[in-house]
């Protein structure tokens, strides 16, 4: 019972962290896009 518990709850805690991966990413992404648009304007 508390074998399959922790693996839960490590599979869990590897979720919340990619999950937390993509939002960063998409976050990253999107400064960039807004970077190269100002660069286009000033251009």
């Amino acid at each position: 019972m508390g074998k399959k518990q922790k693996k839960i709850d490590s599979l869990a805690h590897w979720q919340r962290q990619t999950a937390e991966l993509l939002i960063e990413k998409v976050q990253i992404s999107k400064k960039i896009e807004i970077l190269t648009l100002r660069l286009k304007v000033c251009n």
